[in-house]
C-alpha cells in the first residue's frame, strides 16, 4: 500500500538502500563527476546506514531496502532478460558480452549489485543510490519518476520502475515527465494533503517544477503547488537540503534562503507570482496562523544537512549529529532530535531527508 501526503504524518513505512559497493568505484578522479566531496570508508559509513535504520525500526517504522525488493522482483517474475536489456540500454551499452556477463549471473541478488556498481569503462555506477529521495516521488498514493539532472544518476530510477510494475506492494498510479523537465525528488515537498512546494534549483528547472505542478493538478492528485526558487548552487542543491518542516507550525530554513528567493503559486487557474512572505504563504496553504521559522544562520552546519531532517513523526526529526547549534535550536523550540553519526554518509551530501523514501504515512 501506498500513502504519502505531507511530511510530518507518523511514519510507517520507508524505503532505504545501504551503501554498498558502488561506493568502491569513488577515487580522486571521479568522485565530483559522482557528485562527492571525498571518499566515504564504506565499512563506517555502512555502520552509519544501521543506525540511521535502526532508529527508523525503534519507532515502529518497517524498513524495506530497494535490494530486497528488486531482488523479489527478479525471483518472482520472468523478467530477467528483459530487466538487463533495458539496464544496457539505459547505459548506452549495446556490447554483447557484457549482456552474456550479466544473464550469467545465477543469483538475482548478486545481478542488482553487479548493475549498481558497474562495470568499469563500460557501466556507469551508481554511488548516489543511498539516497532514495531523488529517483522517484511517492505523492497521495502513486509515484512520481523523475528526470535526474546530472548524468552521474539518470540510470538510478529503474529500480523503482520495476518495483513499481512487478512487487505486489507497491503497483501506484505512475507519473512521468518528457525527457528535458529536469525534477529531483530533493525538490519535491509534500506540504500537506494537496499542497506540493517544489524547489527550482541547481538540479529542478522550472520548466519540470511547472510540468509536474500542471500533470498532478490536472489528474486531481494535488490542487496547488508552491514554486519556491533557491539559488543555483552546490550547497543549495535540492529544497530539502535549505527547508523543511519538522512539526505542524514549523519549518526550518536557511538564512540565505530568506534573503534570496521567489514564490510562484500554480492551481487550476493558472500560475501566478506571489509577492508576500514564504512565511505569509504557508500560513494561508496550511491555514495556520502562527508558522514558526527556525532559522539556521550556520553556514557550515547548513552545508552538513543541519536542515535536511526526517519526520517519523509531528515534533520528531531524525538529524546528523555533527550539528551541535542546530540540534540544539531543535530541542529549544520543542521538537525531539533522534541524532545519528554521519562521518561517511555526509561525503555524498544529503542528510536523512535525502536517504529516505516515505512510502507510508498515517
Amino acid at each position: 500500500m501506498l500513502k504519502v501526503n505531507n511530511e510530518i504524518s507518523r511514519l510507517r513505512k520507508v524505503l532505504l538502500h545501504s551503501p554498498n559497493n558502488e561506493l568502491s568505484v569513488l577515487n580522486d578522479f571521479n568522485k565530483n563527476t559522482f557528485l562527492f566531496d571525498d571518499i566515504p570508508d564504506l565499512s563506517i559509513a555502512k555502520n552509519e546506514h544501521q543506525v540511521f535504520s535502526n532508529i527508523l525500526k525503534e519507532h515502529n517504522v518497517e524498513v524495506v531496502y530497494l535490494l530486497d525488493l528488486m531482488k523479489e522482483v527478479l525471483d518472482k517474475n520472468n523478467i530477467k532478460d528483459s530487466f538487463i536489456k533495458d539496464y544496457l540500454s539505459r547505459q548506452n551499452c549495446l556490447d554483447e558480452k557484457i549482456y552474456q556477463e550479466l544473464i550469467a549471473i545465477k543469483d538475482n541478488k548478486e545481478l542488482i549489485l553487479k548493475t549498481m556498481s558497474g562495470i568499469d569503462g563500460k557501466l556507469k555506477a551508481m554511488p548516489d543510490l543511498y539516497f532514495t529521495r531523488d529517483p522517484f516521488t511517492i505523492i497521495g498514493k502513486g509515484i512520481v519518476f523523475h528526470n535526474m539532472h546530472n548524468d552521474a544518476r539518470k540510470s538510478e530510477r529503474i529500480y523503482g520502475e520495476y518495483i513499481n510494475k512487478y512487487h505486489p506492494d507497491f503497483n501506484g498510479p505512475t507519473y512521468l515527465l518528457n525527457s528535458d523537465e529536469y525534477v529531483e525528488g530533493g525538490d519535491v515537498l509534500l506540504l500537506d494533503d494537496g499542497i506540493l512546494a517544489i524547489g527550482i534549483s541547481e538540479r529542478t528547472t522550472y520548466k519540470g517544477a511547472k510540468a509536474l505542478s500542471e500533470k498532478l493538478i490536472s489528474d486531481g492528485i494535488i490542487s496547488k503547488s508552491l514554486l519556491i526558487e533557491i539559488p543555483s548552487k552546490r550547497s543549495c542543491m535540492h529544497l530539502d537540503t535549505v527547508f523543511n518542516r519538522v512539526d505542524i507550525n514549523t519549518f526550518v530554513i536557511y538564512q540565505e534562503i530568506l534573503e534570496n528567493y521567489k514564490l510562484l503559486l500554480i492551481d487550476s487557474n493558472g500560475l501566478k507570482e506571489i509577492n508576500h512572505s514564504l512565511k505569509e504563504e504557508l500560513s494561508l496553504l496550511l491555514k495556520i496562523e502562527n508558522i514558526n521559522l527556525l532559522i539556521c544562520d550556520d553556514s557550515n552546519e547548513q552545508w552538513n544537512d543541519a536542515c535536511n531532517t526526517l519526520c517519523i513523526g509531528p515534533g520528531e526529526i531524525i538529524v546528523y549529529d555533527d550539528n551541535l547549534k542546530m540540534n540544539e535550536l531543535y530541542k529549544k523550540a520543542g521538537i525531539k532530535i533522534y541524532p545519528i553519526p554521519a562521518k561517511e554518509l555526509i561525503k555524498g551530501r544529503g542528510g536523512p531527508h535525502c536517504m529516505s523514501m516515505p512510502v507510508l504515512r498515517d
